[in-house]
């Protein structure tokens, strides 16, 4: 990226007022800066900021309005590839640096900075009977996973992430700090609520917690080669399942790094994953269908809610990777066989993971209060991820993708969530036609210069 001399002069005026730190493309550390989870995400900004305060946000914002220049929110990066293509007079705006978290167990709120992130709040929940309803890693930023969705181990039950909100803190169009809520800014609030970064930079969020006194969580595994059989059986148990327990059901290749435990290291697995909000005895007999085929491993325990971000084993580093997703209606049998058999033993599939989650329930409603994202269409969700290994050609995992989209693409729901999305698009792909003109009708009232520049714009 070229940036004039009076650019140049500008940016380093934006040095002075902040505490935080402007980086430049003419900088030693460019590249770690630009840098989001998915290592073959390839940004390139006008400038960085990594703000240390939510006046070093405003500052950053006037900046850019000054100089005709948009503005990208951003934490962890996670999902940023559909952001990626249109970066070139854009000051991205990391708040990875601000942090603080405050739990009030009497309201059963918690409030966070924006750079937190979720295993920062889940650490302090530990022994509350409190839980947040965060998503499979504990290094994914709070502010981004809620404002777009948030589908967890307790979604089914409780719903998504994004209604427990009750107050965002933003800096608008015009560098000023602002408060929104179902009181104060309304309509605002309820577009944050699913329209994600498109609206300002959000630098502080309160969220309600879900009493969660106790939970059973963990994992059945089999060498893969039993996939059809778990799946199915799954597939079986699903319409008896109550919303207090979640479950996901992956094919799973495990890479030979050092940090995987011995016993999985290396290996070709199907793993099923379940967190039932309620105690072993019930949790067993819900079970019981699949313990009848003799898992090699059943880690299935009492934990305290706060250990469920760890129960996935998401990758806590970045890496670079491909990946996939969609929404779907229930599945069946005869898809489950097709789909192991494109994605599992003897197929010479390059994926790392190819999952179904079960949703439903919570996710399913439409409850009174709620922002743009009300609900989570379908009743199971899609996703698959691979890592750009040296010798494996992306084409390779995007053929693979294509494979098992194909065989799922009859079951497809009626729209997609923005969470799971690496590709390049518009929200258009993700609401309904009223919902989307009330989001634009919003975004032109609060950010009449279209300043700002979410994952996905309208």
């Amino acid at each position: 990226m070229f940036l004039s001399e009076a650019r140049i002069t500008d940016i380093a005026q934006l040095r002075d007022r902040i505490w935080g730190e402007v980086i430049t493309p003419y900088d030693s550390n460019w590249d770690e800066a630009r840098q989001v989870f998915n290592l073959s995400t390839d940004q390139q900004p006008a400038a960085i900021v990594y703000a240390e305060s939510a006046e070093d946000v405003a500052a950053a914002v006037r900046f850019a309005r000054k100089h005709d220049m948009r503005v990208a929110p951003q934490t962890t990066g996670h999902n940023a590839g559909p952001l990626t293509p249109n970066l070139e007079n854009t000051l991205i705006v990391k708040t990875t640096r601000m942090k603080g978290v405050e739990i009030n167990t009497e309201t059963r709120i918690a409030r966070v900075q924006a750079g937190t992130v979720w295993g920062e709040v889940t650490s302090r929940l530990e022994g509350t009977g409190l839980a947040a309803l965060h998503g499979s890693s504990p290094t994914v930023g709070v502010v981004g996973y809620s404002l777009t969705g948030g589908v967890g181990w307790q979604a089914r039950k409780h719903g998504m992430q994004v209604n427990q909100i009750t107050v965002i803190e933003l800096v608008n169009e015009f560098g000023e700090t602002i408060r929104a809520s179902e009181d104060v800014h309304p309509d605002l609030f309820w577009a944050l609520r699913g329209g994600g970064g498109n609206f300002g930079v959000v630098t502080a969020m309160e969220f309600r917690l879900v009493p969660t006194p106790q939970a059973h969580a963990g994992m059945l595994i089999w060498p893969w080669e039993e996939a059809e059989d778990v799946f199915t059986t799954w597939l079986e148990m699903l319409p008896q399942l109550p919303e207090e327990f979640t479950t996901t059901c992956r094919l799973v290749q495990m890479p030979p790094f050092e940090e995987i435990p011995a016993f999985l290291r290396g290996r070709q697995l199907v793993i099923f994953n379940g967190a039932h909000l309620g105690d072993r005895e019930e949790a067993a007999k819900l079970l019981a269908p699949l313990r009848a085929l003799n898992p090699e491993i059943d880690t299935f325990e009492d934990v305290d809610p706060s250990a469920l971000s760890l129960l996935h084993m998401d990758p806590e580093d970045p890496i670079p990777y491909a990946a996939d997703h969609m929404l779907l209606d229930m599945v069946d049998a005869q898809t489950v066989k097709e789909l192991v058999a494109a994605a599992g033993a003897g197929s010479d599939s390059p994926m790392g993971v190819v999952e179904l989650r079960h949703t439903g329930g919570a996710l399913s409603r439409c409850e009174p209060g709620s922002g743009a994202r009300t609900n989570l269409p379908g009743e199971m969700l899609y996703f698959t991820v691979g890592a750009l290994m040296p010798g494996l050609p992306p084409e390779a995992l995007d053929a693979q993708a294509g494979k098992v989209r194909a065989i799922l693409e009859p079951h497809k729901a009626e729209q997609d969530y923005l969470n799971f999305s690496e590709e390049a698009g518009k929200l258009g792909d993700f609401f309904d036609p009223h919902t989307l003109s009330r989001l634009a009708k919003i975004k032109a009232e609060y950010d009449q210069s279209n300043r700002f520049q979410g994952n996905f714009e309208l």
